[in-house]
């Protein structure tokens, strides 16, 4: 979809919003098409980064993920929240105009709880089916933001 000529954008703009909402909320943010494809994101966590990216399967299982959150999504409907095959967690809000959603707004990646004894353990075990673990892993996850899904919709809600 083209949402240049459905809607006035101006992405600079739309890219300091989201730089400031990342600075502020300590979340990472994005803004896409229905379809998917990135109009602007800003503090996307290094896990990702540093470790799915570089692991085929757990790329392409978080890909399938993500469009499924997206197919979930519907104009007026509820936050779809869900979390990614490696146990992190990420939520979308469809943006409607004129009745059709024209982009989604997307959070992630959080956790539910701190990675701690047994979910750190379950966390590591999932990435480790991917072939990441390590120290470096262990070190990204407790970088990740801890939220209920209270406040996830609280933060949808005043984004």
């Amino acid at each position: 979809m083209d949402m240049g000529a459905n809607l006035p954008m101006d992405t600079k703009r739309l890219q300091e919003l989201a730089d400031d909402l990342h600075r502020s909320t300590g979340i990472s943010i994005a803004l896409t098409t229905p379809e998917g494809a990135t109009i602007v994101s800003s503090g996307w966590q290094g896990i990702c980064r540093s470790f799915q990216t570089l692991s085929r399967s757990a790329s392409s299982r978080c890909s399938k993920a993500r469009n499924a959150m997206r197919h979930d999504s519907s104009p007026g409907g509820p936050t779809v929240m869900t979390d990614c095959p490696l146990g992190l967690g990420e939520a979308v809000l469809p943006i409607i105009a004129h009745g059709r959603v024209v982009a989604e707004l997307t959070i992630g990646q959080f956790l539910n709880a701190q990675p701690r004894g047994k979910h750190l353990a379950q966390l590591c075990s999932r990435a480790e089916c991917h072939g990441m673990s390590g120290l470096g892993y262990t070190a990204a996850l407790e970088q990740l933001p801890v939220l209920s899904k209270t406040q996830i919709q609280k933060q949808l809600k005043a984004m």
